[in-house]
C-alpha cells in the first residue's frame, strides 16, 4: 500500500475495520474482527464506509479518543493528511484484511476494485507464532449472517476451538481455510475482484 501511495495517485488508508483503529478514520465502532457486511446489515456500515472512501477524517472523534499528547498529535496529523489527499483528489487505496469476508459487498455495492492476496498458510502460521498472536473465534460466532452464509462447513471446528482454544498453528490454519474458501467463491461471481498469490506481488 505504501509503495503504491508513493506514485502520488492514491492515498493509503490502513485497516479502517480494525477494532483498534483510530476512531477518526472510521465513524462506526467495530465490535468484531472480520465484520461481515451484506445488503441485509449495510445500513449501519454504508455511511461510515462512504465517508472513509471520500477520505473524510473526523478530527473531533480522533481527539476525543486521544489518551495522551502523542495521540492528540497523531489525530491532528491524520486530519491534515486526509484533508490534503482530498484537495489533491487522491483515489483511496484501502488495505483491509478484515474486510475479506465482505469483499463481495465492497465490489458490488460500492463498485470498489478489490484485490485479495492469498498468503501461504505456513507463512500465516509462522507470522502468528513469531508475533505471539491468537484469534478469538467467538468474533465469528457473534455474527448471525456470517454463521448463515459462510461458517456452515466450519461450524463444528469453530465451536470446538471456542470451547477449548487450540494451539496457534491450528487457529491460524482454521481461519486461513475460512477466509480463502470464501475468497475462492468470489472468483465465480464477483466482478471487480481478483485474487493474487502473495509471493507474486
Amino acid at each position: 500500500g505504501k509503495m503504491l501511495e508513493a506514485s502520488g495517485q492514491v492515498f493509503y488508508v490502513d485497516e479502517p475495520l480494525n477494532v483498534r483503529r483510530s476512531p477518526g478514520v472510521f465513524e462506526k465502532r467495530i465490535e468484531q474482527w472480520y465484520p461481515y457486511i451484506t445488503s441485509e446489515n449495510e445500513r449501519e456500515f454504508l455511511a461510515p464506509v462512504r465517508d472513509m472512501l471520500r477520505l473524510k477524517y473526523s478530527v473531533i472523534d480522533g481527539l476525543r479518543a486521544a489518551e495522551s499528547l502523542v495521540e492528540v498529535r497523531h489525530a491532528l496529523r491524520e486530519w491534515r493528511r486526509f484533508a490534503l489527499a482530498r484537495r489533491r483528489r487522491r483515489r483511496p487505496l484501502v488495505k483491509e484484511p478484515h474486510a475479506v469476508l465482505s469483499a463481495a459487498w465492497f465490489a458490488g455495492r460500492l463498485d470498489c476494485d478489490v484485490v485479495v492476496t492469498v498468503r501461504h498458510p505456513l507463512a500465516v502460521a509462522s507470522s502468528w507464532k513469531r508475533l505471539g498472536w491468537t484469534f478469538d473465534f467467538a468474533n465469528l460466532l457473534e455474527q448471525p449472517l456470517l454463521l448463515r452464509d459462510v461458517l456452515g462447513p466450519f461450524l463444528g471446528e469453530v465451536e470446538r476451538i471456542v470451547r477449548a482454544p487450540a494451539d496457534v498453528v491450528e487457529q491460524a490454519g482454521l481461519l486461513w481455510r475460512i477466509i480463502y474458501t470464501r475468497a475462492a467463491d468470489y472468483r465465480a461471481g464477483v466482478q471487480n475482484l481478483v485474487l493474487v498469490r502473495h509471493e507474486d506481488l
